[in-house]
């Protein structure tokens, strides 16, 4: 039997970003900002008014940049002294978006001060952003929002110790092609790492961005985040001595101070209230992903708990699973901990509703006291509406399904397991599927055209009867299911039920074999893409641009339109993916070695989020794109072909 409901996790690697073309990072919302009365929009805001205290020099070296930044973006900004907060006559922080502490030595003294620390605490808490740099100084935040302790090398003038950024995500990335670049060798060549300050912190509020080894050979920690309230807070702890005030902010630079300049713009331009984080790892604690997702009753929902100390991944440890409250309020289970720190907790929904998953474990903190720590999450149950239609919730199909060159199909998440043709006997290699848009049933497709419906999928026709000039690569159904499309490695286009034939590459020269095919939002059109990054558009689907003229390292080997129909993603075989239109940059493996090449890729319904498959059953999820499984420890009798997302 296909139907794989294995609970191993498999570790997944840490998101790059990569993109054809940026998004618009740098557009700002037009707002008026509060200390404790800030309207947010649902994707949050970026800092416009700074308080600065006390100043953009922090007097032990370096200076903050606060002008130049591109793409016109021009905050104000305002020095605020430490007295005028301690002051309980008139807050000094009214009117302000973001305060920054720059590098507050006393600051342990400061929060001793009832004034200042229920100001501080009020102003995140009502929906402000707090941004914390320390170097060079031995601050003391026991009494802080969340208490922390840092190992502090002091001014050594150190250079040449590592930089690490963990969580790729608005506040910083590792690829070059994203618009929150930082080149963190160029950091790494002045002492803005060697005498970083290293956080450690018993407290599961803070997820960490960067990690860094400074010249006490201490690693930890030197970029985090917390939420508090409406508010978010982040601190960092590099040494802010190559920062001269100046600076052209250009990704391309190997200049110190321009990739260090970058990372204090990336904390300016970092939404808050809400904010875009990812928060995947807690300095200390365990967290649950994801922390929301829906599903249709009858399926299953899978979690999975990520346990980490000083941000170290904890293996063999004990977590406990309860929901709480909701239609499967009772059930339980425990697991321990992976090599990797996971342990995945699996049930499925008997009604509709929302169920309440809380998860426990318990860490020793500095001085081996056990500390119980937990996360939260929610799982709403839908069932299909009165009409006999399935919910069109864009979280409502949740998993994934994988199909293998043998025609095994294996079920993951909330997807539904409907037959394969594992075990029989096959004309031509299976090459792709779809799922049906209900979720509750899906096509294959063989390379000799032959198609295969499961579930609720209808069979409308197929091409294995025919002569054909090149093998089948993929399909694609009509967006009401009621037809589909095969294209084969020649650009032939075959259309089956209510899909129209809009046009193909059949019979015309291509510098590179088709190898997907994606539809427009309204049937009226699809793409054809091909294995050197040609894109090829028929009907009312546009050309956003392709990869046929890049230098690629690796081919094409699969592709996804959004949901809107105004952009398109190119995934290659080394995992690699190329962004066009309105299609969201949100990660890639090109710089992480793979065991087996990525043949299959797609992306969620919201278009926020997308999957990448290996051939030996690897996955990799980026965005809203939940992990529940992989087929990596299987006994795979054909690699898998391809994946089929919500």
């Amino acid at each position: 039997m296909e139907h794989n409901t294995r609970t191993h996790r498999w570790r997944r690697l840490l998101a790059i970003p990569a993109a054809a073309t940026m998004i618009g990072f740098f557009s700002l919302p037009v707002a008026t900002a509060q200390a404790t009365t800030t309207t947010a929009t649902p994707s949050g805001i970026v800092s416009q008014n700074v308080a600065l205290v006390e100043s953009a020099d922090g007097g032990n070296g370096g200076t903050f940049p606060t002008s130049g930044f591109p793409n016109s973006y021009a905050p104000s900004f305002t020095d605020v002294s430490v007295s005028s907060i301690e002051d309980p006559t008139t807050n000094p922080l009214t009117g302000f978006d973001t305060v920054v502490f720059v590098q507050l030595g006393d600051i342990g003294t400061y929060l001793a001060n009832s004034t200042f620390q229920s100001r501080i605490d009020s102003f995140v808490s009502g929906g402000g952003k707090l941004i914390i740099w320390d170097s060079e100084t031995n601050p003391d935040y026991s009494n802080f929002i969340y208490p922390f302790t840092s190992d502090n090398p002091g001014a050594m003038g150190a250079s040449g110790s590592t930089l690490n950024i963990v969580e790729q995500s608005t506040l910083s990335s590792s690829d070059p092609a994203s618009s929150s670049y930082v080149d963190v060798t160029a950091v790494e060549a002045e002492d803005a790492v060697g005498d970083a300050n290293v956080m450690t912190t018993y407290d599961p509020a803070w997820y960490v961005d960067m990690t860094a080894s400074n010249t006490n050979h201490v690693t930890g920690p030197v970029q985090a985040y917390a939420r508090y309230g409406n508010g978010l807070i982040i601190w960092n702890g590099l040494d802010m001595d190559p920062l001269s005030g100046m600076s052209t902010f250009d990704p391309a630079s190997s200049d110190p101070d321009v990739q260090e300049s970058r990372i204090w713009m990336l904390d300016l331009l970092q939404r808050f209230n809400p904010d875009n984080l990812p928060a995947e790892v807690k300095v200390f604690g365990v967290t649950l992903t994801p922390h929301t997702q829906q599903l249709l009753t009858g399926h299953q929902a899978t979690l999975s708990a990520l346990v980490t100390s000083a941000t170290t991944p904890q293996a063999d440890v004990e977590v406990t699973f309860n929901v709480t409250a909701g239609p499967n309020a009772g059930k339980t289970g425990s697991a321990t901990t992976d090599s990797s720190g996971n342990a995945v907790f699996n049930w499925v929904g008997s009604a509709a509703g929302t169920d309440t998953v809380t998860v426990s474990a318990s860490l020793s903190d500095s001085t081996n006291k056990q500390v119980t720590v937990s996360d939260t999450a929610y799982v709403t149950w839908t069932t299909e509406t009165s009409g006999g239609e399935p919910s069109t919730n864009p979280s409502a199909l949740a998993g994934y399904l994988m199909v293998g060159s043998d025609g095994g199909v294996f079920a993951y998440g909330g997807a539904g397991f409907y037959g394969s043709m594992g075990g029989k006997h096959l004309n031509g290699q299976m090459v792709g599927m779809v799922r049906t848009p209900t979720g509750s049933g899906y096509w294959l497709v063989a390379a000799d055209g032959g198609v295969f419906s499961f579930g609720d999928a209808q069979f409308l026709g197929s091409a294995a009867n025919l002569h054909l000039n090149a093998p089948m690569v993929n399909m694609v159904r009509t967006p009401t299911g009621n037809g589909y499309w095969l294209v084969a490695a020649d650009g032939g286009v075959f259309a089956y039920g209510g899909a129209g034939f809009y046009g193909s590459m059949g019979g015309k020269h291509l510098n590179g074999a088709v190898v997907d095919i994606a539809s427009t939002p309204d049937g009226n059109g699809y793409w054809l893409f091909a294995k050197d990054g040609g894109v090829f558009s028929f009907g009312d689907a546009q050309f956003f641009g392709s990869a046929a003229m890049d230098n690629l390292a690796s081919p094409i080997v699969s592709a996804a339109a959004t949901p809107d129909g105004n952009g398109y993603w190119l995934a290659a075989a080394n995992g690699a993916v190329y962004a066009y239109g309105d299609a969201g940059p949100l990660g890639s493996m090109s710089h992480v070695p793979l065991n087996k090449p990525i043949v299959g890729f797609d992306n969620t319904q919201t278009g926020k989020g997308y999957v990448l498959a290996g051939a030996d059953g690897g996955i990799f999820n980026f965005g809203d794109s939940t992990y529940a499984g992989n087929a990596v420890n299987l006994n795979l009798v054909g690699p898998i072909v391809h994946i089929a997302d919500q």
